[in-house]
């Protein structure tokens, strides 16, 4: 564990790093409504690299803008053994701090409650068989139109070197909101050099989120020598396909509305914001349309906004948490919604209808380091209580913890190479 001080401003992306950089890790891709992940295996790796290298003027990066589609390329740790030399290989399995991705998310599912039903045994389409998911190419469409083709030339163009595991296809829903029913999106740190969400909070040093820069642990640059042309202003990622309860959800609330409190307020309760976005320590009594970023957990009791809310856990701000602060551990998430719409007004859930089909968020979870952010969260704020002082050990994330709406259905830890990086894959 690296025990950090205070965070200062850092040495940051310039220009050129901006424009090789992936642009998942600092861009929402606000105007894209439909997009695909195509988790692909590698079967003969000359025609992968040149797969890769055909891909990689497309690709996406934190400097593009006006773009129809957008494309990204993460590499499991199996996918990287397909491109790397053996002595290289070798090198970055030895590593401490690439620990997490090494093993990869099949192997560690038992540290992050992914047992019985979250099981990789029950993951959908072979997902949970690591030795097959090498690469997740991620396309992003103004609609689906565009997606479908989109995806089938990017299909057709890997056939010659890799096999498609799944397809993975999502879209957005009215008014950017989950299934839940939650618009979606809302509290992304502020990234010196990389993400201005405009808001007051102190930003995260880049080094949090790419490597090669100092990180949010004072002193410290996590290690990008694997060798140093691939790692540097790379990033990780856990990708992860959430299966939602919307009936079960929806039942929960109505179960637990009673007098003053109403299903809305349950909902609020749970997530920390109401519906709408708007955060219960800005407007505890109704929603109000108010979807601001900038402000603290500090001295707001249980009875305004609950220590055990979905945000105020996964995001404790300036709450006295274990991992000495709540800014030490961000995320990037990169979701969106993936099946039909949930249709409130009718009970049908018989084969064909859309409530019977499956529905959930898909997407990413982005960091420098997988174990110190991306599992340190899972593990000791959502899967735990303890960690603030206000709750039991036992007490799970009311959203996502233990029995509740969420059910793992695919997941893997990927690595985001920099153009630079993808360009050094090709041509080894």
């Amino acid at each position: 564990m690296i025990t950090p001080t205070t965070v200062t401003p850092v040495k940051s992306p310039s220009d050129s790093d901006r424009k090789v950089i992936q642009g998942l890790v600092a861009r929402n891709y606000d105007r894209m409504n439909a997009a695909c992940h195509i988790v692909l295996e590698v079967k003969h790796a000359a025609s992968a690299k040149e797969f890769i290298a055909k891909c990689i003027p497309r690709i996406t990066t934190v400097e593009d803008d006006g773009a129809s589609s957008c494309l990204n390329i993460g590499f499991t740790f199996q996918g990287l053994s397909a491109f790397l030399k053996k002595q290289q290989l070798e090198a970055l399995a030895k590593k401490p701090e690439l620990q997490a991705f090494v093993e990869g998310a099949v192997d560690r599912a038992g540290l992050l409650a992914d047992v019985g039903v979250n099981a990789p045994r029950a993951w959908k389409d072979g997902l949970g068989r690591a030795e097959n998911v090498h690469l997740i190419l991620s396309v992003y469409t103004e609609n689906l139109w565009t997606l479908y083709k989109e995806v089938e030339t990017i299909v057709g163009d890997a056939s010659g070197g890799c096999d498609v595991v799944s397809r993975n296809p999502c879209n957005q829903l009215p008014d950017g909101r989950i299934h839940f029913g939650y618009k979606d999106g809302i509290s992304q740190p502020n990234i010196l050099g990389l993400r201005d969400n405009g808001d007051k909070l102190e930003p995260i040093p880049a080094g949090a989120f790419v490597l090669g820069y100092p990180s949010q642990f004072t002193g410290h640059t996590y290690d990008y020598h694997f060798p140093s042309q691939l790692g540097f202003n790379g990033t990780f990622a856990a990708f992860r396909i959430m299966k939602q309860d919307v009936a079960g959800f929806e039942n929960y609330l109505t179960e637990h509305a009673s007098g003053s409190v109403s299903r809305e307020l349950v909902a609020a309760r749970l997530c920390g914001r109401w519906r709408d976005g708007t955060s219960l320590v800005v407007s505890p009594e109704a929603p109000i349309d108010d979807m601001r970023n900038d402000f603290e957990y500090k001295g707001a009791p249980d009875s305004v906004c609950p220590f055990s809310s979905h945000a105020r856990r996964t995001n404790p701000r300036d709450d006295r948490v274990s991992g000495l602060s709540g800014r030490k551990h961000r995320i990037v998430r990169s979701t969106m919604p993936y099946g039909p719409p949930y249709d409130a007004s009718t009970n049908d859930y018989t084969e064909g209808q859309p409530n019977y089909q499956e529905r959930g968020l898909i997407g990413f979870f982005l960091c420098v380091n997988l174990a110190d952010q991306f599992e340190f969260i899972m593990k000791n704020w959502v899967l735990r209580g303890g960690f603030n002082g206000n709750l039991p050990t036992s007490n799970s994330d009311p959203l996502i913890g233990f029995n509740s709406f969420v059910q793992t259905r695919g997941a893997a830890y990927c690595f985001f190479p920099s153009k630079d990086g993808l360009q050094y894959l090709a041509q080894l």
